[in-house]
């Protein structure tokens, strides 16, 4: 570029003094302006590079990045490993630990259970075990709350025996309904489960029923004071109620036997209830 500028300014004063022609003085201005864009290009590709960072200097940015975002991770990790997230929604019934205490892998610190549905479970005895079924239904009653029932479903029978005073009982899981909340953790319930159900027919009083010479009988009554000892044939069988298949007619009156307790059936007392199912 400098050399063509000097070109130039010597061949305007040969011009101006004649030396020579015109078509010489415009090729030196062209090659000056070739020159300059030239250097204009050149002077912009070393802006460029100038802006352009070392290859070193990228590799070494791009190893800071990467430790940053490990060590966010990590910390992330951290964080989340310290958020104890129940599996079920419920309640809180009990807490094993208290701020600032070390705990140990596997301890359980908080006990969480669903409280709208209550788990019983209640000792079945042998004779009646092969009745019960999973999905049958079943009514609890408790004495904290006379003259109320909950209604239930059985979800499962143990194969294992149970044997306390030479009885043998298996345990069964029902499920209680608790959308009321009013049933709580430890509570001890009667429960009846429905291995059998029936609609319209004939019940009497489980206690009206009289057992004689491997038959069962009835008193029905006859008037005022007469009664007439009448053979029956029996069916289902509830805690209290016993369903008459033959020997008697709607509308007849038996007579009930105080003091009388009924047979075993699958009415058991259970044992106490504990708060929400398990996860299935």
């Amino acid at each position: 570029y400098q050399n063509a500028k000097t070109t130039l300014e010597r061949s305007e004063k040969l011009f101006a003094s004649g030396g020579i022609s015109k078509e010489d003085l415009e090729n030196s201005r062209q090659n000056l302006e070739l020159k300059e864009q030239a250097l204009r290009v050149a002077e912009a590709e070393l802006r460029r590079t100038r802006e352009l960072p070392d290859e070193n200097d990228v590799a070494i940015a791009q190893s800071a990045v990467a430790r940053a975002e490990a060590e966010l991770r990590s910390i992330q990790k951290k964080i989340d490993s310290s958020t104890i997230t129940s599996p079920i929604d419920g309640t809180v019934i009990d807490i094993n630990v208290r701020e600032g205490e070390m705990v140990s892998v596997g301890e359980t610190l908080v006990t969480v259970a669903d409280l709208k549905t209550m788990k019983a479970v209640i000792p079945v005895n042998e004779v009646d075990i092969p009745k019960v079924k999973p999905g049958q239904k079943a009514i609890a009653k408790l004495d904290a709350f006379p003259g109320q029932k909950f209604t239930g479903t059985v979800v499962s029978t143990s194969q294992k025996e149970t044997i306390a005073e030479n009885v043998v009982t298996y345990e069964t899981i029902i499920y209680l309904d608790n959308a009321q909340g009013l049933l709580r953790s430890g509570m001890t319930v009667d429960v009846e489960i429905l291995c059998q159900s029936k609609e319209n027919v004939l019940v009497i009083p489980f206690t009206a029923l009289q057992e004689e010479g491997g038959k069962t009988y009835v008193l029905v009554k006859k008037g005022e004071k007469d009664t007439e000892k009448r053979p029956v044939e029996v069916g289902l069988r509830s805690e209290t109620m016993v369903e008459i298949v033959e020997g008697l007619k709607e509308g007849e009156e038996v007579v009930a036997a105080l003091g009388r307790k009924p047979e075993a059936t699958s009415s058991q007392r259970g044992g106490p209830g504990a708060g929400g199912p398990p996860p299935m």
